[in-house]
């Protein structure tokens, strides 16, 4: 019997983490706080973006989105997100069986943003 790999530990997950990790550093202006950025996941990017888009009558700021080949990577990889401040006050969403991508976005540009 072939034993399989906790999530947290497969070379997917740790690879998504560290690159919305660097995303999120390379596109904050001074410091990153997480709490500005929202996290999810979906089955399909493009509908999503639109989505949010169209939500937020804007463009979706520093749209990052990743493959992780699995939902339940993708699922691990938002929930450690949310754990570091990356919330909604809705956390409700249908997750669907071909769900392998998450995406993160920053919600708003602080000032300084505007200015610069």
């Amino acid at each position: 019997m072939e034993k399989s790999t906790p999530t947290k530990q497969t070379k997917e997950y740790r690879s998504a983490v560290a690159k919305i990790n660097v995303w999120v550093k390379k596109n904050s202006s001074l410091l990153a706080i997480y709490e500005n950025w929202y996290v999810g996941v979906t089955n399909n990017p493009n509908v999503r973006n639109k989505a949010h888009k169209n939500k937020n009558v804007e463009e979706p700021f520093f749209w990052l989105c990743i493959d992780t080949g699995s939902q339940g990577i993708a699922l691990e990889v938002e929930r450690y997100f949310h754990e570091k401040g990356m919330k909604d006050k809705r956390l409700t969403g249908g997750v669907k069986d071909n769900t392998t991508y998450v995406y993160v976005y920053k919600k708003h540009l602080p000032l300084i943003d505007y200015i610069l």
